[in-house]
């Protein structure tokens, strides 16, 4: 589950795809691995959003060190924009699901084509 978000959170198409395969297979729940992709964004987000002056990161976002020194190893794949916009994509598919708009079978898939 965890190699399959890091990869969408550094935009690694090749282990993506592979471990997109080993999802299915496995049976991830949906749910679960959206949740794990919004807090990924959303930690690089705060991380990069600090901009140049990296001090006293977990002080400033409230994240943990262990948070911070992930997402500092994921930060700058994606823009700040980009961020915001992958948080807003797995929001809508988490959503969707929930309510019915979006089949979870399809759900991996659209996250992937809408942000990478």
């Amino acid at each position: 589950t965890f190699k399959f978000t890091d990869a969408i959170l550094t935009r690694n198409y090749k282990d993506t795809a592979e471990y997109l395969r080993q999802a299915r297979l496995k049976g991830e729940p949906e749910i679960m691995v959206l949740s794990i992709l919004y807090n990924g964004f959303k930690h690089i987000l705060m991380v990069q959003g600090l901009g140049t002056d990296q001090s006293e990161p977990v002080k400033r976002t409230g994240l943990t060190a262990w948070q911070v020194k992930m997402a500092k190893e994921k930060q700058g794949h994606y823009s700040i924009s980009e961020l915001i916009n992958a948080l807003k994509i797995v929001r809508f598919a988490e959503k969707g699901i929930k309510t019915g708009q979006l089949d979870a079978d399809v759900a991996f898939e659209y996250v992937i084509a809408n942000i990478m």
